[in-house]
C-alpha cells in the first residue's frame, strides 16, 4: 500500500504546484494589462524642433515644442496655409483621394474652426463636383495682416476641368483670412500629420470673382489683321 500512498502523495503536490503556478500566472497576466491600460491611457507624444542654418548647416535651436516657447517662420506658416487650402478646394477625380486630403486637413483646425468651415461650405461645397468635374487651386499671394500676430490673408484662384482633362476656362479667384495658432499634438495620429501644432483658429472665406478665360485661337484659323 506504500507505494500506492506514495503516488498519491506526488500527485496532491503535483496538483498544488500546478494550481499556484496557474495563480502566479494570472496575476502576472492582471499586472501586465493594468500596466499596458495606463501607458495607453496616460502616455503623451512629444515634438522636439531641431532647427539648422540653410547656408551653414550649423544647429540653430532645439528642444520641445511648447505653444509658449514656439514661434513658427513664415515660411513654414505659408507652407502650411499652402498644403490646408489645397487639401479643402482640390476637387480630383478620385472620391477616396478627395476624403482623405479633407480628413487629413481636419487636424489643422480646431473645434470651432471647423465648425465655421462646415458652415461656410454648405453654400460652396467643393463635393458637390465630384464626378462632374475636378478643381485645381493656384495660390497667388499669402500675407500676414498688417498689425496682427497671427492672421494671413491668402488669395487663391480655382480653375476647372473637365473630365477628360481639358480646361473649362472657367476661373474662380477666392480670398480667405486664416488666423493661426500653435497646439503641440500629444497623440499620434496628430503628431505623424501635424507634427509643429500649428492650426487655424479662426477663419473667413469669400469668393471675388469669376472669370471666364479667353479660348485659345485654333492654330490655322484665319487672321482678321491686314
Amino acid at each position: 500500500m506504500k507505494p500506492y500512498s506514495d503516488d498519491l502523495l506526488n500527485f496532491k503536490q503535483q496538483r498544488d504546484t500546478a494550481f499556484w503556478l496557474m495563480k502566479a500566472c494570472i496575476v502576472i497576466i492582471g499586472i501586465c494589462v493594468i500596466v499596458t491600460v495606463l501607458i495607453a491611457t496616460t502616455y503623451n507624444y512629444k515634438t522636439y524642433v531641431v532647427r539648422v542654418d540653410n547656408a551653414t548647416g550649423q544647429v540653430e535651436t532645439g528642444g520641445e515644442l511648447k505653444a509658449t516657447n514656439y514661434s513658427p517662420r513664415e515660411a513654414e506658416i505659408k507652407y502650411f496655409l499652402t498644403n490646408f487650402v489645397a487639401d479643402t478646394r482640390t476637387v480630383p477625380l478620385d472620391p477616396v483621394q478627395y476624403k482623405n486630403n479633407v480628413d487629413r486637413a481636419a487636424h489643422y483646425l480646431t473645434t470651432q474652426s471647423a465648425n465655421k468651415l462646415a458652415d461656410m461650405l454648405k453654400n460652396d461645397d467643393p463635393r458637390a463636383k465630384l464626378g462632374k468635374m475636378t478643381v485645381q487651386p493656384t495660390i497667388r499671394s499669402i500675407q500676414l495682416q498688417p498689425g496682427s500676430k497671427g492672421t494671413y490673408q491668402v488669395r487663391w484662384s480655382e480653375e476647372e476641368y473637365s473630365l477628360s482633362g481639358s480646361s473649362t476656362h472657367r476661373i474662380n479667384n477666392y480670398v480667405a483670412l486664416f488666423a493661426v495658432t500653435v497646439d503641440p499634438p500629444t497623440k499620434e495620429a496628430e503628431l505623424l500629420i501635424n507634427p509643429l501644432g500649428l492650426k487655424i483658429k479662426d477663419l473667413t472665406m469669400s469668393i471675388e470673382s469669376t472669370s471666364k478665360a479667353p479660348t485659345p485661337a485654333l492654330q490655322g484659323g484665319t487672321s482678321n489683321e491686314t
